[in-house]
């Protein structure tokens, strides 16, 4: 029996909608922020100087939210 007939049966998320959800909800708890919190600031912030590695560019959180985000419809 696959895993998602059990999840059904169950009435049970999946971990990737429970970490989606956690993630949405989080972005929103720092989006309504007060702009002076330190999270809000770190979340919306670009760095002035800097390099990144050589070699295929790192995934950041930014990039990951933009992904879900539109897999989900949501546009900004």
């Amino acid at each position: 029996m696959p895993n998602t007939d059990v999840l059904r049966i169950c009435d049970i998320t999946d971990i990737e909608e429970m970490l989606l959800q956690a993630q949405l909800r989080w972005v929103d708890h720092v989006a309504r922020m007060p702009d002076i919190r330190m999270p809000k600031q770190v979340f919306y912030g670009e760095l002035e100087a800097g390099r990144r590695l050589t070699g295929g560019p790192v995934k950041r959180y930014k990039n990951s939210l933009k992904t879900n985000l539109k897999a989900c419809g949501i546009t900004q």
